[in-house]
């Protein structure tokens, strides 16, 4: 209990110091270009779960779709 305790209030610590360094120490310019990288980190994150995120059906529709091109090509070469 103890160290969970001591973990919440090391994150609260963190956390403030934090804000308190973005706020105190960064330039106006500083902070946009922060707000830009996590803007882009984000964006990129969404299209990686958008192509990951296929249905199961789909998936199981392109492997169904694969076998079959390469039943044709083993057909087309004479096997």
């Amino acid at each position: 209990m103890r160290s969970a305790l001591r973990l919440v209030k090391a994150i609260g610590v963190f956390a403030g110091l934090t804000y308190v360094a973005y706020r105190l120490l960064l330039t106006d310019q500083a902070r946009a270009d922060l707000r830009g990288g996590v803007d882009a980190v984000r964006d990129s994150w969404e299209r990686v779960e958008e192509a990951v995120g296929m249905s199961p059906e789909s998936l199981e529709a392109e492997r169904f779709a694969a076998q079959e091109d390469a039943r044709r090509q083993w057909r087309n070469l004479g096997y």
